[in-house]
């Protein structure tokens, strides 16, 4: 199984465990296996992989980190002012989400 496939599918039932914890939303739910995924690939680069490797690893930190930022953003402003999804959404909100975008 592909390490990235592997680790979506684990952090859909993070996702998920999470989801019934807080009971946050489906749009809450995308946005914590996106940050998840940003932050976990992030930390797979490394110099001494294939050239394919990190360029596969550098497109997958790129649409993960991205749709994350974008939903952030988004849940942020839709969900002010409720404390548990604002917990949940800054829980996840990792140093490479919130990162500026290149």
């Amino acid at each position: 199984m592909n390490k990235a496939l592997a680790f979506a599918l684990a952090g859909t039932a993070i996702a998920c465990s999470i989801a019934t914890a807080a009971n946050p939303t489906r749009d809450v739910s995308r946005f914590i296996v996106n940050a998840d995924n940003c932050e976990h690939l992030a930390g797979e680069f490394d110099n001494s992989l294939a050239q394919s490797e990190q360029r596969r690893i550098e497109r997958d930190v790129a649409r993960y980190c991205e749709a994350a930022r974008k939903q952030l953003s988004t849940l942020r402003k839709k969900y002010r002012g409720n404390a548990d999804i604002e917990r949940v959404l800054s829980e996840h909100a990792n140093d490479t989400v919130t990162a500026s975008s290149k």
